[in-house]
């Protein structure tokens, strides 16, 4: 490639001559070709110092809005040209020439670049994180039915994969520090959530696109299977979902900022594409040798539904994880599946929400797994949080852990229930505010009543663990965030063993 000072040299013979005296056209192209909103912009920086939006397919004169007739610099992003949307790098283009920078350790970069008199094309992939990480921990603890550790999100985040937050635990990842510490204080449990859309972008019943599907799981998810089970730790694999397809370039998975979609995207009840995206991704763990007796499915986040879409019952979540139960197990998959119940999988509101009524030994029995499968594979996965209407959108929590009815925490009433039905439980996400006052009054009971009431062969029902919700570099600010130094982080430590 010509350096920088070479290029320099040469416009400096052709003088003030107007390269790109026709207008050019954005040829760039985005992860998912046919989603308009998949396509980046280039914003060009004009010459007064402000970015003027350069669109896909838009015929356009840098230069002329530069003000230099040989040379134009612009950032290239997703959604728009504000700090606050997605930045893949910044690019100075010459005559016949792009010196591109993207961000460091970014795996979501611009590929196979290049510039003529009449276009500027290219082609945003997903470049692989490293699968290696020779500095990580080794799980030396066994389970003994005992899973404790923290969510490591930022996989499902945005609309399009943001490049400033996708989770990396490879030698010198933005997360592998952090991660390390959490499984060096006594976890070896770590649930990874994943969206659904950056694997099969074109709709819930599409054919999945291998290279499509291969750039977002091989390339960002496999990495970080690889080197925790590896390392003999267990994974949560979470289709962060809600039971809703959103569709890729509009909404993000789960709520939108304004919150008016929430959940976005479109409820999706029939099990076939469930049972479709599940298959991928399993059948593809084992391709690449992903060790899958460490791996959990958890088959669907938080089953709900938004008031304009009607009702979600508790049967519907019940038959389409069946579903993928048996198509998995058919495959050969002996590990544990996290099973969720509607209403956000609440604790406290399972039995309100229908779930103790539908999720029973009973019904799965009559659904046809057999009792091996029930008491070795099956886990209910409910969801807790600690503020006065259990969102966690609060930085203050209830201190008082003991209360029932239908604005109370009913913790006694899950544990009756699974003692009825002789079942496992891992709650999977739970997670406190910022006040440390209240919230850790909170959590350390939440914590002790887990424990309490854990699993034994002898009672056969119980809790068998957690995961804490979150950790993760993309969450800045957030009021969930746990960090390896924080409050919350040293209540977490103890009770990991």
């Amino acid at each position: 490639m010509l350096s920088k000072k070479y290029i320099l040299s040469i416009l400096s013979t052709i003088g003030t001559m107007a390269v790109y005296a026709d207008p050019m056209v954005n040829n760039i192209t985005g992860l998912y070709s046919g989603i308009p909103e998949a396509n980046p912009l280039l914003c060009v920086k004009d010459a007064f110092g402000q970015f003027q939006p350069w669109q896909f397919g838009q015929p356009l004169n840098p230069t002329a809005l530069s003000g230099n007739p040989d040379y134009f610099g612009a950032a290239l992003r997703l959604g728009g040209c504000s700090n606050s949307d997605i930045y893949l790098g910044w690019l100075d283009v010459y005559p016949g020439m792009i010196d591109y920078k993207p961000d460091l350790n970014s795996y979501v970069q611009l590929t196979d670049y290049d510039v003529s008199s009449t276009s500027i094309f290219g082609q945003i992939s997903l470049l692989p994180i490293p699968s290696t990480n020779d500095n990580f921990p080794i799980n030396t603890r066994d389970a003994n039915d005992w899973y404790t550790g923290v969510n490591l999100s930022g996989l499902e985040f945005s609309t399009l994969p943001n490049a400033t937050v996708i989770p990396d635990i490879s030698d010198n990842g933005k997360d592998a520090a952090a991660t390390a510490t959490f499984l060096s204080a006594g976890a070896n449990m770590v649930r990874l959530p994943v969206r659904w859309e950056y694997m099969q972008p074109y709709g819930e019943s599409s054919v999945i696109d291998d290279q499509v599907f291969s750039q977002y799981f091989n390339n960002l998810v496999v990495p970080t299977l690889s080197i925790l089970t590896a390392h003999k730790y267990y994974v949560a694999l979470d289709l962060h979902a809600y039971m809703h397809y959103s569709p890729v370039g509009r909404y993000p998975a789960g709520c939108a900022l304004n919150l008016i979609q929430c959940p976005a995207g479109q409820l999706i009840t029939d099990p076939l594409p469930y049972v479709n995206i599940w298959t991928k991704m399993f059948t593809r763990m084992q391709d690449l040798h992903i060790d899958t007796s460490h791996i959990m499915i958890d088959i669907v986040n938080e089953p709900t539904v938004r008031a304009d879409e009607g009702q979600l019952t508790a049967q519907q979540a019940f038959d389409m994880q069946v579903a993928v139960i048996k198509s998995l197990n058919k495959l050969g998959f002996n590990g544990k599946y996290l099973v969720e119940g509607v209403g956000w999988s609440g604790l406290h509101s399972w039995a309100q929400a229908g779930n103790a009524q539908v999720f029973t030994r009973a019904n799965f029995l009559a659904a046809g797994l057999d009792e091996a499968t029930i008491d070795n594979q099956i886990v209910i996965n409910p969801h807790q949080y600690l503020d006065s209407d259990y969102s966690g959108t609060h930085n203050q929590c209830l201190t008082d852990l003991t209360t029932t009815g239908i604005d109370g925490f009913n913790l006694d009433e899950f544990v009756a229930y699974l003692k009825d039905n002789k079942f496992k439980a891992i709650v999977t996400e739970f997670g406190v505010g910022t006040d440390q006052g209240t919230c850790g009054v909170a959590l350390n009971s939440l914590l002790q009543y887990f424990q309490q009431n854990r699993y034994s062969k002898e009672h056969g029902y119980g809790f068998i663990g957690w995961t804490a919700w979150s950790t993760g570099h993309g969450w800045g600010d957030y009021n969930l965030l746990i960090t390896p130094t924080d409050w919350k982080s040293e209540i977490l430590k103890k009770y990991f063993n």
